[in-house]
């Protein structure tokens, strides 16, 4: 916790997190070089919770959207997604490292390890059947609906892309 929040990262309980979201106010949260804690890497506006509200807005209104979808259309985004990360590696890595203080060689393993989960994803769930027969009763999956993630600064990359591309295929 030390190490930590030497480099600029602030602490605080769930309780005194709602309460500013709850406030209406905006903050604006900046993000420091993990590396060099005085240098400003890039500022977030964060407007309270009209923003959080007008997110879970949209996303319910994509959750309709995509329930309308084919399997092959919610996979093919997936796959293209995975190409692209795969194709700016790279790039993505380099900014990893400079984000989060990590080595540059663990930023690229964790892109290409981003990449393999998103391709298992899209493997699996394009194998997977929605609706079987088991004894005299059916099983059937549907998606509950909207969701939120909260995922580590040290990995942003690898664990979102292993949380969300699921949530996306199936």
């Amino acid at each position: 916790r030390r190490w930590l929040a030497a480099r600029s990262v602030s602490f605080q309980s769930v309780t005194a997190a709602l309460a500013g979201l709850d406030s209406g106010a905006a903050t604006v949260m900046a993000h420091r070089s993990p590396c060099r804690t005085g240098e400003v890497l890039f500022e977030t506006a964060i407007d309270g919770a009209t923003e959080v509200d007008a997110a879970v807005d949209e996303a319910r209104d994509a959750f309709e959207r995509r329930g309308r979808l084919t399997p092959e259309s919610r996979l093919a985004p997936l796959a293209e997604a995975a190409r692209r990360i795969e194709a700016e590696a790279d790039q993505l890595a380099r900014r990893i490292a400079i984000d989060t203080g990590k080595p540059f060689s663990h930023a690229l393993e964790e892109c290409r390890r981003a990449v393999k989960n998103v391709r298992d994803v899209v493997a699996r769930a394009a194998r997977f059947d929605p609706a079987k027969t088991v004894g005299s009763g059916e099983i059937r999956y549907r998606p509950v609906g909207v969701i939120a993630m909260i995922s580590p600064w040290n990995n942003p990359v690898a664990i979102p892309a292993g949380k969300i591309a699921p949530a996306l295929a199936y």
